[in-house]
């Protein structure tokens, strides 16, 4: 199903919290958090944001470029040009991580309930800003938001993209 599972396992596991623990600790059954972890469920956002909750990290480290998608609309097809682009990337042997640079000042506080009491009360961001990380052979090159799109539209442009990109239709 995805690497999703994977990542809330390797994330429990490094927290050192059993799958009971976790799901007490996100307000979940226990056999939410082992369906997750064995990709036999794929979690909504809300349940993902538990999860990152209870491990103490961004969403975002669970869902990687998902996130955005899951959590604002109009970045979905944005995303899907860009899983494009990073795939021809990956092809010729580069990776692409991101790395949250920042988030706007206007949100709203989501309540975290357990066992029908509030426990926590976790900020979300209208919007989160994220830089590019490329790297390769042990070089890596940090991307602002504007500076990966003039990236992104010049190798575009290439012959060697363009051929990749026509392959891959077949």
């Amino acid at each position: 199903m995805s690497a999703i599972g994977d990542k809330i396992k390797g994330l429990r596991k490094q927290a050192g919290l059993t799958q009971k623990n976790l799901a007490k600790m996100a307000g979940l059954a226990e056999i939410t958090i082992r369906k997750y972890e064995n990709q036999d469920r794929l979690p909504k956002i809300e349940q993902i944001r538990k999860i990152a909750t209870a491990l103490n990290v961004d969403p975002f480290e669970i869902l990687g470029p998902n996130y955005f998608s899951q959590t604002h609309a109009a970045l979905e097809e944005r995303l899907r040009k860009d899983g494009v682009f990073e795939k021809y990337l990956e092809s010729i042997g580069y990776s692409v991580t991101y790395k949250k640079v920042g988030e706007s000042e206007s949100g709203d506080y989501e309540e975290q309930v357990l066992n029908g009491e509030v426990v926590d009360r976790i900020w979300i961001p209208d919007e989160e800003y994220f830089n590019t990380i490329i790297g390769k052979a042990g070089v890596e090159t940090e991307f602002t938001e504007e500076e990966f799109k003039d990236f992104q539209a010049e190798i575009e442009q290439s012959i060697e993209y363009q051929l990749w990109k026509k392959n891959q239709s077949r």
